[in-house]
């Protein structure tokens, strides 16, 4: 009789399962992943992340650290506001020893120094800054929202109502400045004003400045005496 031999094929399939442990103050704290990435922690200082292996009902723990230091506090220090063209000067609050900056300054500027200074025309313009620490590669970062503010140049312009007066008779001033938001009007007999468009009884001169501007404009006007 021939003899029958069955032969039989038993698979083993591995079945690894990894747990990472990455602590409370991590988000998230656990993992499943072989590889995971894009972990946060929560505060800084020894960070313990234990890693488990396990294979078909065995398993194997390793421990290791990780230092997490604090994002660095950035701060920017600069007077934003004026009338056009303004010229800043940045300032941060960070030792330049072992740190690098990378300025944005809004008006298509940038600069890898600790302070910096650009130039602004009328608008509003974006600042940001991130510092990196060269030892650790951490890093802090700023943005500013319309931080710089540009007002236009103000434009000192204004008329009468005549060039000829009669004694007695007031004299009419139309405002025609451009981009201003106060006024000082200077009479050449001393009277002076703050209104936009005061009346004046006879004059021969007048003066409209903005005094922090620079900007005048004068006319002189005839007063003609009418002798009763």
């Amino acid at each position: 009789m021939g003899t029958h031999l069955t032969l039989q094929r038993k698979v083993f399939i591995l079945q690894i399962q990894f747990l990472w442990e990455f602590g409370p103050n991590a988000v998230p704290s656990t993992s499943s992943e072989q590889n995971p990435n894009n972990i946060e922690f929560l505060s800084s200082g020894t960070q313990n992340i234990t890693l488990t292996v396990y294979l078909n009902g065995c398993e194997n723990a390793t421990t290791g650290t990780v230092e997490v230091s604090e994002e660095i506090p950035v701060e920017i220090f600069a007077t934003p506001n004026g009338c056009e063209p303004l010229t800043v000067q940045f300032q941060n609050n960070i030792d330049p020893i072992n740190h690098n900056f990378a300025w944005d300054l809004g008006n298509g500027e940038t600069a890898s120094s600790s302070t910096v200074q650009s130039t602004y025309f009328e608008g509003y313009y974006d600042v940001s800054l991130v510092v990196t620490n060269t030892l650790n590669d951490c890093e802090g970062a700023l943005f500013l929202s319309d931080y710089i503010e540009v007002a236009p140049q103000p434009i000192s312009d204004f008329s009468l109502n005549s060039d000829y007066y009669v004694l007695g008779d007031p004299i009419i001033i139309s405002n025609n400045a451009l981009h201003a938001d106060a006024y000082n009007y200077q009479f050449s007999s001393g009277f002076t004003s703050n209104e936009e468009a005061p009346e004046y009884i006879p004059l021969q001169q007048v003066i409209l400045p903005f005094g922090n501007m620079q900007l005048m404009k004068t006319l002189t006007v005839w007063i003609l005496v009418v002798y009763q």
